[in-house]
């Protein structure tokens, strides 16, 4: 139990990681090469990898209760 939570946290630091740091880049234009036309795309891919995760440990969770 302890290790998925662990796994779980580890999980949302890294989508919250990308959210931000999209973010930033998206507020302050900073030009980044590999993220001057797609950094939206990876604000959006960060809020579903956290989203995506969020859905599958309630499922597991749900899953151990019944």
């Amino acid at each position: 139990m302890k290790v998925r939570l662990l796994k779980f946290l580890f999980e949302m630091v890294i989508g919250l990681v990308i959210f931000s740091l999209c973010t930033l880049i998206f507020y302050t234009s900073i030009s980044i090469p590999f993220l001057i036309r797609d950094h939206r795309y990876w604000q959006i891919a960060g809020l579903f990898l956290m989203g995506g995760f969020i859905s599958e440990e309630l499922i597991k969770e749900v899953k151990e209760i019944k």
